[in-house]
C-alpha cells in the first residue's frame, strides 16, 4: 500500500526519498551478489520493480544507470549461449522468464522517464543490450523451439522494451548520434533485420500468430529510423527496409479477410497494416528527401561527374579506370539484411564501415525508380482496404513521399 500511494505521488505516507532508495538497494543486492540462489532471480526482479515504483521521476533520471546496471547485468548474463539449459526443461523456462521479467522491470523504468534523460552512451548500450535478447528469443538453439508461447511472449517483452529505449531518442541529439555511432551500427542493422524477421514470423503462424507483437515490431521499426533520422545511416539499409515492409503489406493486402497473399489473419492485421505503411514513408522520406540530397543532384545538374571525369584523362588516368573506381563507390549494397549476433570492438567498427552507402548522383538516379515501384505497388492496394485509418495511412505516405521526394 505505501509502494502504491508513492507511485501515484501520495507524499503524505511519511515514506522519503531516502528510505525509497534504501529500499530499492536491499531488493537489487541479491542480483549481483555471487551468493543468489538462480532459482531467486525472478522474484528479486519483482521485488526491484516494485521498489523502483516507489523512486520519484528525477531520481530515476539522475540515477538511471546505477538503478538499471543489476537488472541489466542479469540480462546479459542470461543472454548468454549455455548449452547446458537445452537439456534441462526447467533451466529453460527459467531462463526464459529472467529474461523477460528483467525486460519488463526495464520498460517499468523507462516508461516513467522524459524524451532525452538518461545518458547518450548508456541509452545506445542499453538498446544493444536488448536487442541481444530479442535475437536470443527467435534463433537461440539452447531455447526448445516447441516452448512457442514462453518465446513469444520473450520476443513481445524485447520489442516493447526497444520501443520504450527508443522513446527516449530523438533525431538531431546526442542520443540519436550515439545510437548509430559506428560501434552501434551493426547492432542497429540487426536489429532491423529481427524486427522484419519477428513481423513476418507472426504473420506466417496465421491464427496462432501474435497480432499485437507484429504491430509492436513494426511500429518500433518505424521509431527508429524516425527518432534517428540520418539519411548517410540509412541508405544503406533502404532496399532491405523497404523490401521487408513491401512483403509485409503484401501478405495483407486484401481489402477484405482472406484476400492477401499471407494467412488470412495478417490480411485481417490492420494495425500491422498501418505501421508498416508508417515505417515505410519513414525510411524513404528519411534517405530520399529533396532536402537531404540537394548537394547530389547539384553536382549532378553541373556536370560534376563529366568534369571529373576530364581531370582523371588530364593525369593520365583512363576513363574505364576511373568509372570502375566510381562504380565501387556508387554500387547499391545488396546485402543489407544483416543477420547473425552483431560484432563487438573493432571488429564492429569494421563492421560497421561495410554497412554505409555513399550517396552520390549515380546511386540516387538507380534508388529513387526502385523505390517508386515498390511504393506504387504497396500502398495502392492498401489505399481500398477496408479500414478507415488504414486508407488514411496509405494516403499520409503517399503525400509525404510527394512532398519530400519529388
Amino acid at each position: 500500500a505505501r509502494v502504491g500511494a508513492m507511485a501515484s505521488g501520495d507524499a503524505g505516507d511519511g515514506v522519503t526519498p531516502d528510505v525509497s532508495f534504501a529500499t530499492f538497494h536491499r531488493s537489487a543486492t541479491p542480483l549481483v551478489s555471487d551468493d543468489a540462489a538462480v532459482e531467486d532471480t525472478v522474484s528479486h526482479l519483482a521485488a526491484v520493480a516494485a521498489s523502483i515504483a516507489s523512486l520519484d521521476a528525477p531520481m530515476i533520471e539522475r540515477s538511471l544507470d546505477f538503478i538499471l546496471f543489476p537488472v541489466t547485468a542479469v540480462m546479459r548474463r542470461e543472454t548468454e549461449p549455455k548449452g547446458d539449459t537445452a537439456t534441462n526443461p526447467k533451466a529453460q523456462a527459467r531462463r526464459i522468464k529472467t529474461l523477460e521479467e528483467s525486460l519488463k522491470c526495464i520498460s517499468t523504468v523507462l516508461r516513467r522517464l522524459e524524451p532525452g534523460c538518461g545518458k547518450p552512451d548508456f541509452i545506445a548500450d542499453l538498446f544493444c543490450d536488448v536487442v541481444a535478447v530479442l535475437a536470443r528469443a527467435g534463433s537461440d538453439p539452447s531455447l526448445d523451439p516447441s516452448r512457442s508461447s514462453d518465446l513469444e511472449d520473450l520476443r513481445f517483452a524485447a520489442v516493447t522494451c526497444a520501443s520504450e529505449v527508443l522513446r527516449l531518442v530523438r533525431p538531431d541529439t546526442e542520443h540519436a548520434v550515439a545510437l548509430t555511432a559506428d560501434r552501434n551500427l551493426p547492432a542497429v542493422g540487426y536489429a532491423v533485420s529481427l524486427l522484419v524477421q519477428t513481423a513476418h514470423l507472426e504473420a506466417a503462424a496465421g491464427a496462432r500468430g501474435s497480432k499485437v507483437a507484429r504491430a509492436a515490431s513494426l511500429r518500433t521499426l518505424r521509431d527508429l529510423v524516425m527518432n534517428t533520422a540520418d539519411p548517410d545511416v540509412w541508405s544503406f539499409f533502404l532496399p532491405g527496409i523497404v523490401s521487408g515492409l513491401a512483403k509485409a503489406l503484401h501478405a495483407s493486402s486484401g481489402s477484405r479477410s482472406g484476400e492477401g497473399s499471407g494467412p488470412a489473419s495478417a490480411a485481417d492485421d490492420s494495425a500491422s497494416t498501418e505501421a508498416a505503411i508508417e515505417a515505410l514513408a519513414a525510411i524513404v522520406t528519411c534517405v530520399l528527401d529533396d532536402g537531404v540530397n540537394v548537394g547530389i543532384k547539384r553536382r549532378d545538374e553541373d556536370g560534376g561527374d563529366v568534369r571529373e571525369r576530364l581531370r582523371r584523362m588530364m593525369s593520365g588516368r583512363t576513363a574505364s579506370n576511373g568509372d570502375e573506381k566510381d562504380d565501387a563507390g556508387d554500387k547499391d549494397e545488396k546485402d543489407d539484411d544483416v543477420r547473425g549476433p552483431p560484432p563487438t570492438g573493432a571488429d564492429a567498427t569494421e563492421a560497421a564501415a561495410r554497412l554505409k552507402t555513399k550517396r552520390t548522383a549515380r546511386w540516387l538516379r538507380e534508388t529513387a525508380p526502385r523505390v517508386e515501384r515498390v511504393l506504387a505497388a504497396a500502398l495502392t492496394p492498401a489505399c481500398a482496404h477496408r479500414k478507415p485509418f488504414v486508407r488514411r495511412a496509405s494516403c499520409a505516405a503517399a503525400t509525404a513521399v510527394m512532398r519530400a521526394c519529388a
